[in-house]
């Protein structure tokens, strides 16, 4: 998942309203998923 994520990150530095948003969202799936 993680490389998945960082593949997403280098294709989207262009972008960084992207990467915010991503950073984020998978901030987020990882905060749930350690809390269960």
């Amino acid at each position: 998942a993680r490389l998945k994520t960082w593949r997403i990150l280098r294709r989207a530095r262009c972008s960084t309203n992207r990467i915010s948003r991503i950073v984020q969202a998978v901030h987020t799936l990882l905060n749930c998923g350690y809390a269960g």
